[in-house]
């Protein structure tokens, strides 16, 4: 194995504060199980609007922002734009995430961790796994089998049949478990029995770290005027990534202060919400429409609550009727979501019925629905 002496990155755990050289077998604190941060030194100045048109480079058009590897590599992540649309008179900025290479936002995250691995381990005889309800494991598998890795994808029994083909079209290795939570008990053990390397998106602190670049393109693109974000939110890491840099912006000066970061769950999974509330919502259903965000139990749970507290921002719970009458409204604006994208535009909706009106909101549409056409028809018809 490369060592990683040289690029200075560390880990650090947030709960008992033990630190260690970053290591790509290690995915959790090694001394009391909790998350990981990444800690490195980065930049406190964007690159100049004009210069991310010249660049081709990904997420690493920001190399001074997001953690430094000896090889990085991109399929063109990043850099996505925005659309204003209009909706019950309100003026809405939706952050096309659903044209990453990909086909989701996951993108960002997977091009740092594969990196990593690339960096410190090196060759192409190395099998990388993990465990996904679909998009995480496309991109995984997509990344992976570009850059010489193996990929192995474990997913739950009702992930989407469309994002389980495409997955195996970029060299996914699928293996089928009974649930989100025994798909992740599965990846463990390839990776303790087969030693193969781990990168469970919901853990990792590199999928934080290639979100906050949605925040630097929302502020060079926008400015200081989006005044709500609205995220789907399941492991967290957009929620988190997003809020962490605006608050690099906001530690910079480039802004003045933070939007409000609203996560947006739903009646199936909603663990942020049971937290942040202290309570359940009025409707409980024993299936979702969106299948990205289905995760009870994220690892990152008080991270997200404390993105949403420092923001003066808040947590929604949407319904299937909810997000169904949301894909059939972006589809009206030429906007092809998922339906997991599609329950940040009904949790905008009910956030300004319900708390306030936003003066300019966001909505992250974080995947493609193109992945999972049959269920957008059944939705639509």
């Amino acid at each position: 194995m490369a060592s990683s002496a040289g690029h200075g990155n560390r880990y650090r755990c947030l709960k008992c504060g033990f630190t260690l050289d970053e290591d790509p077998r290690i995915w959790k604190c090694p001394k009391c199980g909790y998350i990981l941060d990444l800690v490195y030194e980065y930049g406190d100045t964007l690159p100049e609007y004009k210069e991310l048109f010249r660049c081709s480079r990904g997420i690493w058009c920001f190399s001074n922002q997001i953690p430094r590897y000896s090889s990085t590599y991109s399929l063109g992540e990043g850099l996505t734009r925005t659309r204003v649309i209009r909706i019950d008179n309100l003026d809405i900025v939706a952050k096309l995430e659903l044209y990453n290479p990909t086909g989701s936002f996951k993108d960002r995250g997977t091009a740092v961790a594969i990196s990593m691995v690339k960096s410190l381990v090196g060759g192409n005889s190395i099998k990388v796994v993990e465990d996904s309800s679909g998009n995480a494991g496309l991109s995984t598998s997509c990344y992976a089998a570009y850059t010489g890795l193996t990929p192995v994808i474990v997913v739950p029994r009702t992930a989407p049949r469309g994002k389980i083909n495409a997955i195996e079209l970029c060299g996914g290795n699928i293996i089928v478990a009974h649930n989100r939570d025994h798909a992740s008990e599965v990846a463990r053990e390839l990776a303790d029995r087969e030693g193969y390397i781990y990168l469970p998106h919901t853990w990792l602190p590199h999928f934080v770290e290639g979100m906050k670049t949605i925040a630097y393109e929302l502020y060079l693109e926008h400015g200081e005027e989006l005044t709500h974000i609205f995220i789907p939110s399941s492991s967290g890491s957009a929620l988190i990534g997003v809020y962490r840099g605006y608050l690099d912006l906001y530690r910079w000066g480039y802004i003045a202060s933070i939007p409000k970061i609203i996560a947006v769950q739903n009646t199936y999974a909603y663990p942020l919400y049971r937290l942040a509330k202290n309570r359940e919502p009025e409707i409980v259903e024993e299936q979702t429409l969106a299948d990205g965000v289905s995760l009870k139990n994220p690892p990152r749970l008080l991270e997200m609550k404390k993105a949403i507290e420092n923001s003066g921002g808040d947590v929604i719970v949407v319904s299937n009727s909810e997000i169904r009458h949301s894909v059939k409204t972006l589809i009206t604006q030429g906007i092809l979501p998922e339906p997991t994208s599609a329950s940040a535009l009904a949790g905008l909706i009910k956030y300004s019925v319900y708390v306030e009106k936003p003066d300019r909101p966001a909505i992250l549409i974080t995947g493609s629905g193109l992945k999972m056409i049959d269920t957008l028809k059944q939705i639509a018809t």
